[in-house]
Protein backbone atom coordinates (compact mmCIF):
# COMPACT_ATOMS: atom_id res chain seq x y z
CA UNK A 1 0.00 0.00 0.00
CA UNK A 2 1.55 3.28 -1.09
CA UNK A 3 1.46 5.99 1.54
CA UNK A 4 1.50 9.59 0.43
CA UNK A 5 4.02 11.94 1.95
CA UNK A 6 2.25 14.53 4.05
CA UNK A 7 3.52 18.08 3.87
CA UNK A 8 2.26 20.56 6.41
CA UNK A 9 0.14 23.45 5.12
CA UNK A 10 2.74 25.94 6.33
CA UNK A 11 5.48 24.26 4.25
CA UNK A 12 3.16 24.05 1.24
CA UNK A 13 2.41 27.77 1.47
CA UNK A 14 6.10 28.64 1.72
CA UNK A 15 6.96 26.45 -1.28
CA UNK A 16 4.17 27.95 -3.36
CA UNK A 17 5.26 31.47 -2.50
CA UNK A 18 8.85 30.56 -3.37
CA UNK A 19 7.65 29.18 -6.70
CA UNK A 20 5.68 32.29 -7.43
CA UNK A 21 8.53 34.57 -6.37
CA UNK A 22 10.90 32.79 -8.72
CA UNK A 23 8.64 33.77 -11.59
CA UNK A 24 9.67 37.39 -11.20
CA UNK A 25 13.32 36.87 -10.25
CA UNK A 26 14.78 37.28 -13.69
CA UNK A 27 13.76 39.44 -16.57
CA UNK A 28 14.18 38.71 -20.25
CA UNK A 29 16.88 40.51 -22.20
CA UNK A 30 15.40 43.59 -23.82
CA UNK A 31 16.88 44.77 -27.12
CA UNK A 32 18.99 47.90 -27.02
CA UNK A 33 17.12 51.07 -28.03
CA UNK A 34 17.61 52.10 -31.62
CA UNK A 35 18.94 55.66 -32.05
CA UNK A 36 17.58 57.24 -35.20
CA UNK A 37 19.16 60.67 -35.02
CA UNK A 38 22.85 61.42 -35.28
CA UNK A 39 22.81 64.28 -32.79
CA UNK A 40 23.04 63.39 -29.16
CA UNK A 41 21.12 65.37 -26.60
CA UNK A 42 23.21 67.12 -23.99
CA UNK A 43 21.58 65.43 -21.01
CA UNK A 44 20.23 61.93 -21.45
CA UNK A 45 18.10 60.59 -18.63
CA UNK A 46 18.47 56.92 -17.90
CA UNK A 47 15.54 55.08 -19.39
CA UNK A 48 13.10 53.58 -16.93
CA UNK A 49 12.65 49.96 -17.79
CA UNK A 50 9.58 48.47 -16.23
CA UNK A 51 9.51 44.84 -15.27
CA UNK A 52 7.90 43.11 -18.22
CA UNK A 53 4.43 41.86 -17.52
CA UNK A 54 3.83 38.38 -18.77
CA UNK A 55 0.14 38.09 -19.51
CA UNK A 56 -1.85 35.57 -17.53
CA UNK A 57 1.13 34.33 -15.53
CA UNK A 58 0.59 35.79 -12.09
CA UNK A 59 1.49 32.49 -10.50
CA UNK A 60 1.81 33.90 -6.98
CA UNK A 61 -1.87 34.77 -6.76
CA UNK A 62 -2.74 31.55 -8.56
CA UNK A 63 -0.73 29.54 -6.01
CA UNK A 64 -2.55 31.25 -3.16
CA UNK A 65 -5.87 30.60 -4.89
CA UNK A 66 -5.01 26.89 -5.16
CA UNK A 67 -3.95 26.77 -1.53
CA UNK A 68 -7.33 28.16 -0.46
CA UNK A 69 -9.31 25.53 -2.41
CA UNK A 70 -10.72 22.41 -0.80
CA UNK A 71 -9.87 18.91 -2.04
CA UNK A 72 -12.89 18.61 -4.35
CA UNK A 73 -12.36 22.08 -5.78
CA UNK A 74 -8.70 21.29 -6.46
CA UNK A 75 -9.71 18.11 -8.30
CA UNK A 76 -12.14 20.15 -10.41
CA UNK A 77 -9.37 22.70 -11.06
CA UNK A 78 -6.99 19.88 -12.09
CA UNK A 79 -9.59 18.55 -14.55
CA UNK A 80 -10.10 22.04 -15.99
CA UNK A 81 -6.34 22.60 -16.28
CA UNK A 82 -5.88 19.24 -18.01
CA UNK A 83 -8.46 20.34 -20.58
CA UNK A 84 -6.74 23.72 -21.01
CA UNK A 85 -3.36 22.01 -21.42
CA UNK A 86 -4.77 19.79 -24.16
CA UNK A 87 -6.37 22.72 -25.96
CA UNK A 88 -3.50 25.17 -25.51
CA UNK A 89 -0.31 23.38 -24.44
CA UNK A 90 1.59 26.48 -23.32
CA UNK A 91 4.26 26.31 -20.66
CA UNK A 92 2.12 28.50 -18.39
CA UNK A 93 -0.76 26.03 -18.58
CA UNK A 94 1.64 23.15 -17.90
CA UNK A 95 3.09 24.97 -14.89
CA UNK A 96 -0.36 25.69 -13.51
CA UNK A 97 -1.35 22.05 -13.94
CA UNK A 98 1.88 20.92 -12.27
CA UNK A 99 1.24 23.29 -9.34
CA UNK A 100 -2.35 22.08 -8.94
CA UNK A 101 -1.24 18.44 -9.08
CA UNK A 102 1.48 19.11 -6.54
CA UNK A 103 -0.96 20.71 -4.10
CA UNK A 104 -3.44 17.88 -4.56
CA UNK A 105 -0.68 15.28 -3.92
CA UNK A 106 -0.98 14.09 -7.50
CA UNK A 107 1.31 11.78 -9.41
CA UNK A 108 4.87 13.02 -8.91
CA UNK A 109 6.08 11.56 -12.19
CA UNK A 110 3.41 13.50 -14.08
CA UNK A 111 4.29 16.68 -12.18
CA UNK A 112 7.96 16.19 -12.97
CA UNK A 113 7.20 15.58 -16.66
CA UNK A 114 5.02 18.69 -16.87
CA UNK A 115 7.59 20.82 -15.08
CA UNK A 116 10.45 19.50 -17.23
CA UNK A 117 8.55 20.17 -20.45
CA UNK A 118 7.64 23.68 -19.30
CA UNK A 119 11.30 24.32 -18.43
CA UNK A 120 12.35 23.42 -21.95
CA UNK A 121 9.62 25.56 -23.51
CA UNK A 122 10.33 28.53 -21.25
CA UNK A 123 14.10 28.60 -21.72
CA UNK A 124 14.27 32.40 -21.85
CA UNK A 125 11.33 33.07 -19.55
CA UNK A 126 11.46 34.04 -15.89
CA UNK A 127 9.09 31.14 -15.28
CA UNK A 128 11.82 28.61 -16.05
CA UNK A 129 12.89 28.66 -12.39
CA UNK A 130 9.43 27.63 -11.26
CA UNK A 131 9.54 24.64 -13.60
CA UNK A 132 12.95 23.68 -12.28
CA UNK A 133 11.81 23.98 -8.66
CA UNK A 134 8.61 22.00 -9.27
CA UNK A 135 10.56 19.27 -11.06
CA UNK A 136 13.11 18.97 -8.28
CA UNK A 137 10.62 18.95 -5.38
CA UNK A 138 8.42 16.39 -7.14
CA UNK A 139 11.44 14.19 -7.79
CA UNK A 140 12.38 14.49 -4.14
CA UNK A 141 8.83 13.74 -2.99
CA UNK A 142 8.75 10.72 -5.32
CA UNK A 143 12.02 9.41 -3.85
CA UNK A 144 10.64 9.93 -0.34
CA UNK A 145 7.46 8.05 -1.18
CA UNK A 146 9.51 5.19 -2.63
CA UNK A 147 11.61 5.10 0.54
CA UNK A 148 8.47 5.00 2.68
CA UNK A 149 7.06 2.19 0.54
CA UNK A 150 10.32 0.24 0.70
CA UNK A 151 10.67 0.65 4.46
CA UNK A 152 7.00 -0.27 4.94
CA UNK A 153 7.40 -3.46 2.91
CA UNK A 154 10.61 -4.32 4.78
CA UNK A 155 8.91 -3.84 8.13
CA UNK A 156 5.99 -6.04 7.01
CA UNK A 157 8.44 -8.68 5.83
CA UNK A 158 10.30 -8.53 9.16
CA UNK A 159 7.01 -8.81 11.04
CA UNK A 160 5.98 -11.85 8.98
CA UNK A 161 9.39 -13.42 9.58
CA UNK A 162 9.08 -12.78 13.30
CA UNK A 163 5.58 -14.27 13.34
CA UNK A 164 6.75 -17.42 11.52
CA UNK A 165 9.68 -17.80 13.94
CA UNK A 166 7.27 -17.39 16.84
CA UNK A 167 5.01 -20.08 15.34
CA UNK A 168 8.00 -22.45 14.95
CA UNK A 169 9.06 -21.81 18.55
CA UNK A 170 5.54 -22.52 19.78
CA UNK A 171 5.44 -25.76 17.74
CA UNK A 172 8.82 -26.82 19.18
CA UNK A 173 7.62 -26.02 22.70
CA UNK A 174 4.52 -28.19 22.14
CA UNK A 175 6.74 -31.04 20.91
CA UNK A 176 8.99 -30.65 23.97
CA UNK A 177 5.97 -30.67 26.30
CA UNK A 178 4.59 -33.79 24.56
CA UNK A 179 7.97 -35.57 24.79
CA UNK A 180 8.25 -34.67 28.48
CA UNK A 181 4.77 -36.13 29.11
CA UNK A 182 5.76 -39.33 27.28
CA UNK A 183 9.04 -39.51 29.22
CA UNK A 184 7.19 -39.06 32.48
CA UNK A 185 4.74 -41.80 31.47
CA UNK A 186 7.66 -44.13 30.58
CA UNK A 187 9.31 -43.47 33.96
CA UNK A 188 6.05 -44.30 35.72
CA UNK A 189 5.82 -47.51 33.71
CA UNK A 190 9.45 -48.32 34.57
CA UNK A 191 8.81 -47.77 38.29
CA UNK A 192 5.74 -49.94 38.18
CA UNK A 193 7.68 -52.72 36.40
CA UNK A 194 10.52 -52.54 38.92
CA UNK A 195 8.12 -52.73 41.86
CA UNK A 196 6.45 -55.88 40.57
CA UNK A 197 7.61 -59.10 42.10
Amino acid sequence: MLKKAVISPNVQTKLLLALATLAGCSSPQLPAPVVTSTTLPTAVAAPIIAQPVIPDTDLASYALKLKALGPQSIQAEVAQLRQQSREAPTYVNRLRLAMALWISNGDDLEIQTLADSSQAAAADSPLRGIGLLLASISAERRRNRELVTTSHSRSQEARRSQESQQARLEALQRQIDELERKLAALREMEKSLIQRP
